[in-house]
């Protein structure tokens, strides 16, 4: 052989592996990661109180690993409705490199009127994702003065006159039949 050879010879086999490399189609997007919004108008609680919940939809795909779930101060989150609330981070386990669920969110018992902040979605290879949690109410507790002792003989009607400040939905019913 000659240098032309050697060349030709390369250029060949140079030709061959772009034929073969054409059979294939790769289509690689690479760990997507969104999260839906929040449902309901805005986070309340009563000081002293967890608040109610919210929920949003996060959704994976082609993710590498888990994601972690990290709420700001003042905030919980779970997957369960009314229970596992955490307020340093929970993890979403990825299965054949997806994610689909539902994270609820709510003020801790401890939380401070106006908290806010970013609850942020992380891991599995994927860009970061927030979810803007706009800014708590927490409500002072309210407080009920019903008066001095009252006198009772069994028969006898009572009467009460209560007063209530603070914010206080719902009503307050006491059972008096059970008192001696």
């Amino acid at each position: 052989g000659t240098d032309s050879d050697a060349s030709s010879s390369w250029g060949n086999t140079q030709a061959q592996e772009l034929e073969s490399s054409e059979a294939f189609t790769v289509n690689s997007t690479g760990p997507s990661l969104t999260a839906g919004s929040l449902s309901g108008s805005s986070f309340t609680s009563c000081s002293g109180s967890s608040g109610g919940e919210r929920s949003f939809s996060v959704t994976g795909s082609s993710l590498t690993g888990d994601l972690t779930v990290t709420p700001p101060t003042g905030y919980e989150v779970s997957t369960t409705s009314g229970s596992g609330f955490n307020s340093s981070s929970i993890t979403l386990s990825e299965s054949g490199g997806s994610v689909s669920t539902t994270v609820y969110a709510r003020l801790t018992s401890s939380a401070s009127n106006s908290a806010s902040g970013n609850i942020a979605i992380s891991g599995g290879g994927a860009t970061t994702v927030n979810v803007a949690t706009g800014s708590g109410t927490v409500n002072s507790a309210p407080t009920v003065n019903a008066g001095s002792d009252i006198n009772y003989s069994a028969g006898a009607t009572i009467a009460l006159d209560a007063t209530v400040s603070g914010n206080i939905s719902g009503t307050y019913t006491q059972d008096f039949s059970t008192i001696s």
